[in-house]
């Protein structure tokens, strides 16, 4: 099954193994999502480059796209990475207030890189987990998630990865919010 340009799986029908980060900088992507295209610059790390832009085609714009989006709002990007839906969704949304919280350092400085890049004013890149690890263990860090985003009346709540995605997905049913 081809996935991407980029991502396929092995010839035997098997998923392709995980790309092992480079130390060479990857050349930039071009993300196309909630109807802007822009030039993003990448970690060395060819699978998070990959995945956080098939994730953005294939599960977070089909999603946003089937819902009719106030003007306005306050969307969490939980591991935000160098913003592969970062940056489309704020520049696409001009109302909306986004938080990028990225605690990687070179995704962090990409994610930053791209705000620039891009001019973008209402992204607001933090260098921080928004966990990480919590007493009383992961019902403990859903709760904690339910707290902070009812507390930031957040409108969307978008997390990445197994953990950070079921924690953001169960936080968003439990309130409501996509």
């Amino acid at each position: 099954m081809q996935l991407d340009g980029n991502l396929a799986d092995t010839p035997d029908g098997h998923p392709a193994e995980p790309v092992t980060p480079t130390a060479k900088p990857l050349p930039p992507l071009t993300a196309r999502a909630f109807g802007v295209s822009v030039s993003l610059q990448v970690t060395s790390d060819q699978y998070l480059r990959d995945d956080s832009y098939w994730r953005l085609q294939s599960i977070y714009e089909p999603a946003l796209a089937a819902q009719t989006l106030a003007t306005t709002g306050v969307a969490l990007d939980i591991g935000a990475g160098y913003g592969c839906f970062a940056i489309p969704f704020a520049l696409a949304n001009a109302g909306w207030t986004v938080w990028a919280f990225e605690p990687e350092p070179e995704a962090h400085a990409a994610l930053c890189a791209n705000i620039a890049a891009h001019k973008v004013s209402n992204l607001i890149a933090v260098n921080a987990a928004v966990t990480g690890p919590v007493a009383g263990g992961d019902l403990a860090a859903i709760r904690k998630a339910i707290a902070m985003a009812r507390q930031g009346g957040s409108d969307i709540i978008h997390g990445h990865g197994a953990k950070g995605g079921l924690i953001a997905r169960l936080a968003g049913t439990q309130l409501g919010t996509p």
